[in-house]
């Protein structure tokens, strides 16, 4: 009988000060897919009582669900411009930090030289671009195109994507012959790329922020922080990306 009530405490005690798992919702762009993985990896090797919900699509599919109610604790953009407009919606709790800037590049899985794409060609008939109304670096591709002279011209010639992930479905599945996408895709790997010229579009400046929701979620100040530390950096510049 006392072995039972000894076992019976243990039990309890054990239950008792077993904390449950917090849980984190964490609405991020596509871009930052891979990157956020591995920042997810680490954050969670410090944090291991902690279990972490992430939620990817273009960044403006994220602000509309946000502004509508989605129970997001952080919002990881490939922009500034969406954060900053949740603030003003009362959304953000804190201010917008900038985690990095973003790099548009150019990118097949088809075979030939890619060193130096003439857009005009008759050859390239599929660019797949993402929809610059919702993902920053859609957008981003439309000024780079308009820029330099061909975006009417090709404007036949162009797929619309949901958000740089479908994009690069597109180009992974060769349905088209090029897509505009991030760095990030092809960081470390050897593929058939091209960046394009930073001064030929305005810098992608990705913004993350606190949510309204997570105001008694200390976890989501956690998250920020290492965000911005020495590790995540270093993760985010394996990707491709820019940290001022």
């Amino acid at each position: 009988m006392k072995i039972k009530i000894l076992i019976f405490i243990s039990l309890f005690c054990m239950c008792a000060c077993t904390s449950p798992k917090k849980t984190l919702k964490v609405a991020v762009a596509s871009n930052m897919e891979a990157a956020f993985q591995e920042i997810v990896k680490e954050f969670k090797n410090e944090n291991e009582n902690v279990k972490i919900d992430v939620i990817v699509t273009s960044s403006g599919k994220l602000y509309t669900q946000i502004v509508n109610g989605a129970p997001f604790d952080v919002f990881v953009s490939a922009d500034f411009d969406y954060p900053e407009k949740l603030i003003k919606e009362g959304k953000v709790i804190g201010k917008v930090i900038e985690y990095a800037q973003g790099t548009l590049i150019i990118w097949t899985k088809k075979e030939g030289d890619f060193s130096n794409v003439n857009f005009l060609d008759s050859k390239y008939e599929k660019i797949a671009i993402a929809n610059p109304e919702t993902a920053p670096y859609g957008k981003a591709a439309v000024e780079y195109l308009k820029k330099i002279g061909v975006y009417e011209k090709i404007k036949n010639k162009l797929v619309f994507a949901e958000s740089i992930g479908q994009v690069n479905h597109f180009v992974e599945s060769k349905v088209v012959d090029f897509g505009f996408t991030s760095s990030s895709v092809v960081a470390g790997k050897k593929e058939n790329w091209k960046e394009i010229n930073k001064n030929d579009y305005s810098p992608i400046r990705q913004g993350m922020c606190q949510l309204i929701q997570s105001k008694d979620n200390e976890v989501a100040i956690h998250l920020l922080e290492f965000m911005q530390s020495e590790k995540a950096k270093r993760i985010l510049t394996k990707f491709g990306y820019k940290i001022k």
